[in-house]
């Protein structure tokens, strides 16, 4: 059997590893267009394209399918690009063969554009299980939505919104984009997110990438901009109710994201599609980010690697460190010890200063250490 050469081959795959369920993102990389700001992977396509593309992810999956049966999948995450640019037809066909392979114990996401949220899409997505939504709003401004580039104005957010509803899709969260000129304020998107009041939300600085157009029609966000936005933001959603529960996360109880909760705490996932990422324990690893050597590497029955790297004991201790300071939780100090004279003295140096603090045997962050976590992980480098 194929999957079982690439297995002794490669062996972050040996079945000796396999201990906890596996997370899964699968990435679909096609874009109606690609927004003036977006620096991921992503681009326009043909209904041909898309095809040999899902052809060729299913063909990805099935080498790994020893490896998810022995371990079960206990989220699914389709991101992107725009998956919801999928026909029905070819969600179908997509749909078919991964809940054949993986089947999810828990969470299921799938990304999802205004502009695309209809009832018939939906009721198929109904079909394969109870999805959770990550619905791309980004703003309720509709000026800015026109400076992003977007497909959609604010009402289909609105619309789309109401189609979730409708349909009984009680699990859905918001992606929202703040500190991008001084001449809009979080007024519009607070007054949106207190009207809709969805179950999570997942609040973005604007970065701008030099290669994309937006950098070019605004100047880089300040710090004092940074602040004006997140503190009316922050402060906002705690009136409402919402836990936050990551750095840049909040959910109401219950809700919050399970599938980017186990990167966060360091597990292990499998990343299928053009440029995914992935780790199994020890090794991390990166797929193809050309789209004709990714094709044609999978055909040929290899996983279409382009890097895999031995992450050391060393190495996943002070990664998991710098993920589970994004956590409120933070992280239980027995994963931590022994400290080496240069860590102590920054754990020392910052829960003094008030940027850390220990709650329940966990070294977590205090509010005003999330807002200059860079300043705290860059005395532990």
């Amino acid at each position: 059997m194929v999957v079982w050469k690439f297995h002794s081959r490669l062996s972050f795959l040996s079945l000796n590893l396999m201990k906890n369920k596996l997370a899964v993102y699968i990435h679909i990389p096609f874009c109606r267009k690609k927004c003036y700001y977006c620096d991921f992977l992503s681009f326009t396509s043909s209904e041909e394209k898309r095809r040999e593309y899902l052809e060729v992810l299913v063909k990805e999956l099935e080498l790994y399918s020893d490896l998810l049966y022995e371990r079960g999948v206990s989220s699914l995450y389709f991101g992107g690009g725009t998956p919801s640019l999928l026909s029905e037809k070819e969600l179908e066909y997509l749909f078919s063969k991964v809940f054949e392979k993986a089947k999810p114990q828990g969470e299921i996401t799938f990304e999802m554009n205004p502009e695309d949220v209809s009832p018939s899409k939906l009721k198929l997505l109904k079909n394969y299980g109870d999805f959770r939504i990550s619905l791309g709003a980004q703003s309720f401004e509709e000026e800015l939505l026109k400076l992003f580039g977007r497909n959609h104005g604010v009402d289909e957010i609105f619309r789309a919104v109401d189609t979730l509803d409708s349909l009984d899709f009680n699990n859905y969260s918001l992606d929202i984009i703040y500190a991008v000129t001084e001449k809009f304020n979080m007024d519009k998107n607070i007054s949106a997110i207190k009207a809709i009041y969805p179950s999570h939300l997942s609040c973005y600085a604007l970065e701008l990438h030099p290669s994309r157009p937006l950098a070019k029609l605004i100047e880089e966000p300040n710090e004092d901009l940074y602040k004006r936005d997140w503190d009316k933001l922050k402060g906002s959603l705690y009136s409402m109710g919402y836990e936050r529960y990551e750095i840049s996360s909040f959910a109401r109880e219950g809700r919050l994201g399970f599938h980017n909760l186990n990167y966060w705490k360091g597990g292990d996932y499998l990343g299928l599609g053009l440029g995914a990422h992935g780790y199994i324990h020890p090794y991390r690893y990166s797929n193809e980010r050309n789209l004709r050597a990714y094709i044609e590497r999978v055909e040929v029955g290899e996983l279409p690697l382009a890097t895999k790297d031995y992450i050391s004991h060393q190495d996943k201790r002070f990664e998991k460190f710098m993920l589970g300071l994004r956590l409120v939780q933070g992280i239980k100090l027995e994963e931590l010890y022994p400290l080496s004279p240069k860590e102590k003295k920054a754990m020392d140096k910052h829960l003094a200063n008030g940027l850390l603090k220990v709650r329940e045997q966990r070294l977590c962050l205090s509010e005003e250490g999330f807002d200059l976590i860079n300043h705290v992980l860059v005395d532990f480098l």
